[in-house]
């Protein structure tokens, strides 16, 4: 996935994330908000980038055959 399309959809689509950001904008103002917001988006991608895996919208467990 590209970095702008998992942007969007991070912005887009209700999701855990962005409850998670929603909560910090209103404890902590929306400036601190969108760094934390661009921090955890950093350590998401630099782990789907060192471990070569997809990042999963929900919370599904792992897939068994």
């Amino acid at each position: 996935m590209r970095l702008p399309t998992f942007c969007y959809r991070a912005s887009t689509r209700f999701s855990k994330l962005k409850r998670w950001v929603m909560d910090v904008a209103k404890r902590r103002g929306s400036k601190r908000a969108k760094v934390a917001l661009a921090r955890k988006l950093a350590v998401i991608l630099h782990r789907i980038w060192v471990e070569g895996t997809t990042y999963r919208w929900t919370e599904a467990g792992p897939i068994t055959a």
